[in-house]
């Protein structure tokens, strides 16, 4: 399905075909759960109250703060690189090496001048194009279509240009801004997505763990509230 979807010609018929018994079960469970939709979104929501006030007046501050930022970001009001930051500001082990690689890339983002980025690039582009050969010139442009077309990787193209410069004597050094955005683009490649949200869970649990103080506090811990909505 992915390949028809994505197929850069026309796409050819699709005919799905489900087997009828399975379906039937399945659109009869989805109109039974429609009847019970809203009174279950309210019980939740009760329950979550419930939770929430419990916290309030048994967890101490520091640990009412954390549970409250880690809420925000399975609720989606918090972002990924303030839920990180404040995962690595709590103490505890050593940071896993997918947070470490995060918030090195995020730093970087966050002082990067993408203005001044994109003078250097045409700046570069246009050093290049002085000094290119006829055939690298053609692979330039074969490479830029793959990688705006979505076929070549970030890292691959700009691996390629940082290859291209020293061949043909364009130092990078000449253009900074465009150099730490390269930079910047090859150290966000090496990032997996799925690595680091399991550590960013596995350290938000430790978290918990470390600090509630109380067995009360842990007690409220075995059901984050974040798990409960």
């Amino acid at each position: 399905m992915f390949s028809l979807l994505t197929a850069p010609t026309a796409i050819p018929p699709v005919i799905g075909i489900d087997d009828e018994p399975h379906y039937q079960a399945n659109l009869s469970a989805y109109r039974q759960s429609l009847a019970t939709k809203e009174a279950d979104h309210a019980h939740v929501n009760i329950q979550v109250k419930k939770l929430e006030s419990g916290k309030t007046s048994a967890c101490n501050p520091e640990l009412k703060a954390f549970d409250e930022m880690v809420q925000g970001y399975h609720r989606g009001t918090v972002s990924l690189g303030i839920y990180t930051r404040a995962l690595a500001r709590k103490g505890g082990p050593p940071l896993a090496k997918p947070i470490a690689l995060f918030l090195e890339a995020l730093e970087k983002e966050e002082t990067l001048d993408f203005k001044k980025v994109e003078q250097q690039r045409a700046g570069l582009v246009e050093s290049l194009a002085q000094k290119m050969n006829p055939t690298q010139t053609n692979e330039l442009v074969s490479r830029s279509v793959s990688y705006r077309a979505g076929d070549l990787s970030y890292g691959d193209f700009y691996r390629w240009i940082g290859t291209l410069c020293e061949d043909v004597g364009v130092p990078l050094s000449q253009f900074p801004a465009m150099a730490e955005y390269i930079r910047y683009v090859l150290l966000s490649e090496t990032i997996d997505a799925e690595d680091l949200l399991a550590e960013c869970r596995r350290r938000e649990k430790i978290l918990f763990e470390h600090l509630a103080k109380t067995d009360a506090e842990r007690s409220d811990q075995s059901i984050p509230l974040h798990d409960a909505g």
